[in-house]
């Protein structure tokens, strides 16, 4: 059985009780949701390390976010050039993810794609066929209506709380709260 609700080119918001140390005030997009799974990458948490020391064949300083926890031995991408990015994957939009990183690699180098126009992540966010319907379900997530972001755009927190804004309501008070309301 599939999931209820196909979070493909979704938006989450980390509930603001969720106390997990990769996804604690993040936001993810869901670039795939199937029978095997879902996948993604958080947006907004910058790992403030270039690309060239995680990948030293790209001598560039692009900087690269925490995808996620898992796989964080590969580096990972999305970007607005599936023009010079051969077998692109299209998200929505003119954002597309992966493609042939041979290609990804010479494009950076040669400044062929800028910085505007591509986005590293180190990892990915999954979670098992259902698992993430149960936690949408247990609240620890905000499924967002409105994807309309600039995905390759460098966000910090400023993001979480952005998105926070968008719902209103009772999420309205967690906006200007610390991290950790209990040092407060």
């Amino acid at each position: 059985m599939s999931s209820v609700l196909n979070y493909k080119g979704k938006l989450l918001v980390s509930k603001p009780t969720l106390y997990d140390d990769f996804f604690h005030r993040s936001v993810v997009l869901i670039v795939e949701d199937n029978d095997a799974g879902t996948l993604g990458f958080i947006l907004n948490k910058s790992l403030e390390k270039p690309v060239s020391n995680f990948i030293s064949t790209i001598h560039k300083d692009n900087e690269v976010f925490e995808g996620g926890p898992v796989n964080q031995k590969n580096i990972y991408y999305f970007h607005s050039r599936p023009d010079i990015i051969e077998n692109s994957i299209h998200l929505f939009d003119n954002y597309y993810w992966s493609g042939i990183f041979k290609d990804i690699k010479d494009a950076v180098n040669a400044e062929k794609i800028t910085k505007d126009e591509i986005k590293f992540f180190l990892g990915y966010s999954g979670w098992e066929k259902e698992q993430l319907h149960e936690e949408v379900n247990n609240k620890s997530w905000i499924v967002m209506k409105d994807n309309s972001i600039n995905l390759l755009k460098k966000w910090d927190h400023n993001l979480w709380q952005r998105q926070l804004e968008k719902l209103g309501g009772e999420n309205l008070i967690w906006i200007n709260t610390p991290k950790d309301p209990m040092l407060n």
